[in-house]
């Protein structure tokens, strides 16, 4: 299964750091799980709605959970 590339928004890095230690942690765990499989069960992915309808997330711990939006690479 080819990897997921990954583009941080600045926002995105700003609150990953202010992250508690251990959280901090659990998300670098799961952002390697989702780059090697996007649909891995233990990331517990799920499709937004409402106003943040377009948007997926995928959960770090039960409190916390990474929004992302899927863009289709184009080859060249």
């Amino acid at each position: 299964m080819p990897r997921a590339d990954v583009v941080y928004t600045r926002t995105f890095l700003r609150d990953a750091r202010r992250l508690p230690p251990v959280v901090q942690r659990q998300l670098l765990e799961q952002e390697q799980r989702f780059r090697m499989d996007p649909h891995d069960p233990r990331l517990h992915t799920k499709a937004l709605h409402g106003r943040l309808e377009g948007l997926r997330s995928f959960r770090i711990t039960r409190a916390y959970r990474v929004l992302y939006r899927h863009i289709r690479s184009v080859a060249y």
